[in-house]
């Protein structure tokens, strides 16, 4: 398609900060079928006063703006062999996929700032998953050279692509706003293109659309947390937080995690006997920062209710480590981070607890003080060695406590 520009002249300074509205705020809403549709935001169309080549040569033509929502992601541009001027100028506007942040040339529209053939042309194509958010001029009175700046849709991080006729050096730059995207031009031309005087942006969004949470499974050490609803933008990544269901107190995060078939949220603070209160939202698309990926409100908040039992399976009493021991300053007892299952208890632990006066007991469906893990207590007043066993019990090692002063 091509355009020629009407004649309009007027002198016209560099670097004045004037613009012009040109189209309201529009939306689109991406289905997927049942995840749940965001919300693509299309803000104001701007045109900024620019001084890219010449500001008084040729004539101030008319507007050359991409369709409805669409963005520059590509240029060609030939040149002048004998003057040193851009000779011809070809602009390509792209959509978005539905569902990614990445364009398509699909119903691409190519425009033209003036046409004088392609031989010897240059071409700058921000690829798939950025569009042009800028232009580098070699501006020695008209526009010599001229390069683009692309911008990651999501990441935002920018890239130029550098001028290619060999003109001389970047002399002068004009990149949109954070978060915007070139959609129109406005030159000034004769025989050939004098240079860019107006740029138009638009700023380019996604607000992510808010899940629901199906169901909390309580795992003891873990709690996976089920999302219905999910965003259907590729990539969606989501925050889960964790609260105290009596204190209220934030104990656990996720952290812009991707959503498979449930989110697993484990720590210190998530053990069998505690209640808890989940939230969880989108937060956003894997890599990005928020400048096009707006984080959607979080859920209403679901309730758990603290497990009750939280005995072990077959607890092992020896050196090593504790696993799966939980000790409970309330009620005076090791308990099981996740319910019923195998646990090891070091002994030097113990001992120091009943030491202290403070160890009442313990429940396990079996217990084995393995080999190597005697217990001998100081002359101290200490706590006595309180268990309840509702299957084996297997002793490997010695155990007195018979010093214990009460």
């Amino acid at each position: 398609m091509k355009r020629m520009f009407a004649a309009r002249r007027g002198l016209i300074a560099a670097g004045i900060g004037f613009a012009t509205v040109i189209i309201s705020v529009l939306t689109l809403t991406f289905g997927g079928g049942a995840a749940n549709a965001g919300t693509v935001l299309y803000g104001t169309r701007t045109y900024t006063q620019v001084d890219l080549g010449s500001t008084t040569g040729g004539s101030l033509g008319g507007e050359i703006n991409c369709a409805s929502n669409q963005f520059m992601g590509g240029l060609q541009v030939t040149h002048h062999l004998h003057n040193d001027i851009v000779s011809t100028m070809r602009f390509f506007c792209q959509s978005l996929v539905a569902n990614t942040a990445t364009s398509t040339v699909t119903g691409e529209n190519t425009y033209y700032v003036l046409d004088n053939g392609l031989t010897g042309v240059q071409s700058f194509d921000c690829g798939r998953d950025s569009y042009i958010a800028g232009f580098r001029v070699v501006n020695n009175g008209w526009m010599d050279d001229i390069g683009v700046v692309c911008r990651n849709i999501v990441t935002q991080v920018e890239t130029n692509i550098e001028p290619k006729f060999n003109q001389g050096t970047v002399n002068d730059t004009y990149t949109c706003p954070a978060g915007q995207f070139v959609t129109g031009v406005k030159a000034r031309t004769g025989s050939l293109i004098d240079g860019i005087q107006w740029v138009q942006c638009q700023s380019l969004q996604y607000q992510m659309a808010t899940p629901a949470i199906s169901s909390v499974t309580d795992g003891g050490a873990t709690l996976t947390v089920a999302l219905t609803g999910t965003d259907s933008m590729a990539n969606s990544v989501y925050d889960v937080n964790v609260y105290d269901s009596t204190s209220n107190a934030l104990i656990a995060t996720a952290s812009r995690v991707a959503y498979g078939t449930g989110i697993a949220i484990s720590g210190a603070e998530i053990y069998c006997g505690r209640g808890y209160k989940v939230e969880a939202r989108a937060a956003g698309i894997s890599g990005g920062n928020g400048a096009f990926d707006l984080a959607s409100a979080y859920t209403v908040q679901t309730t758990v209710t603290a497990a009750t039992g939280c005995t072990f399976g077959a607890l092992t009493i020896s050196s090593a480590a504790n696993s799966n021991v939980r000790w409970d300053s309330t009620a005076l007892e090791y308990r099981a981070i996740t319910k019923s299952a195998a646990a090891t208890l070091n002994v030097s632990d113990l001992k120091a607890k009943m030491q202290s006066g403070t160890y009442t007991g313990l429940s396990a469906s079996s217990l084995t003080w393995s080999s190597g893990a005697n217990l001998t207590t100081d002359a101290v007043a200490c706590s006595r060695n309180l268990w309840s066993v509702s299957g084996a019990l297997t002793f490997s090692s010695a155990v007195d406590t018979r010093a214990c002063t009460s």
